[in-house]
């Protein structure tokens, strides 16, 4: 149930430049240690560069489905050659 509940990732705002600046130091130097637990702190893209469908997938399961598509195209493409020939 833990794995359930527990966020992957957060969009925070930040409303002070001290706090910004603090997190921006804090996050440049690695992990920060927010709650209890550490996190890592990178800078958001622009939330029209982010597919919100795609946040709930880790980057093994990402990592999986392109690897099965490039093996799809490259069949699609081999079945082609030798239709061809």
């Amino acid at each position: 149930m833990d794995d359930v509940i527990t966020p992957k990732c957060a969009f925070v705002s930040i409303e002070t430049e001290e706090a910004y600046n603090y997190l921006s130091d804090a996050g440049s130097k690695g992990k920060v240690n927010i709650c209890g637990y550490e996190s890592k702190i990178a800078e958001a893209p622009e939330p029209t560069n982010v597919i919100w469908e795609n946040r709930d997938f880790d980057k093994s399961v990402r990592w999986t489905r392109l690897i099965m598509v490039i093996i799809a195209v490259c069949f699609v493409l081999f079945l082609t050659f030798m239709a061809t020939v």
